[in-house]
């Protein structure tokens, strides 16, 4: 029942700088990984975290520069993996069947996005909102295969939204399945870089 489910975070870290947690599965809270105040350099690995009431992973509050690694966040009521805080990686991850968007990240500085498989999420599959730096989704060497599939999720592929300064680059990725009505493989505006992607079966 809704009684049973605890409030708050399975695990939160809170002003805990330079921490790293491994093989942990984190489910049925809010939140599966809350890391806030100030919690800066995280480096999470191998995290499995499911069936929250928000969001598997969350980022936020001056959190900066985590890198998350191998994290399966599948089946939550939100978001995947949701990071208002500047992010160093995201890689080798899992990240479906979501309600919301798979990864949302809000003002992220330079980071990467590689290795990772995002569908099956109710809203897009990546969204970023006004990055400050660069945001390489892929990687400009296609040939080094570290692309990510996108696919199957109910909103755009990825939706990439900058303004000023930040910019995205979107290379060697596998993006398809996103045809509902108006929903797009991938969507940009402002600076927005496309390369050597593969994308089938999107509406636009």
């Amino acid at each position: 029942s809704a009684s049973s489910i605890p409030p708050g975070a399975v695990l939160e870290l809170n002003g805990a700088d330079l921490m790293t947690i491994q093989n942990l599965t984190l489910s049925n809270g809010q939140f599966g990984l809350l890391v806030r105040n100030a919690s800066t350099s995280l480096t999470a690995k191998s995290i499995t975290t499911n069936a929250n009431t928000l969001d598997g992973v969350r980022i936020e509050g001056a959190s900066n520069n985590a890198a998350l690694e191998s994290i399966t966040s599948t089946g939550n009521k939100r978001f995947g993996i949701f990071v208002s805080s500047p992010i160093d990686r995201i890689t080798g991850s899992v990240v479906t069947l979501n309600q919301s968007h798979g990864i949302d990240l809000e003002l992220p500085g330079a980071m990467r996005l590689e290795n990772n498989t995002v569908s099956f999420n109710l809203g897009t599959g990546i969204f970023i909102n006004n990055a400050s730096g660069q945001v390489v989704i892929g990687h400009a060497d296609v040939n080094q295969g570290k692309g990510n599939i996108i696919a199957n999720n109910a909103g755009h592929g990825i939706n990439a939204f900058i303004l000023g300064a930040g910019s995205v680059v979107i290379s060697g990725n596998a993006v398809s399945g996103h045809s509902g009505f108006t929903q797009a493989g991938i969507i940009g505006a402002g600076n927005v870089t496309l390369n050597a992607n593969v994308g089938f079966d999107n509406y636009d």
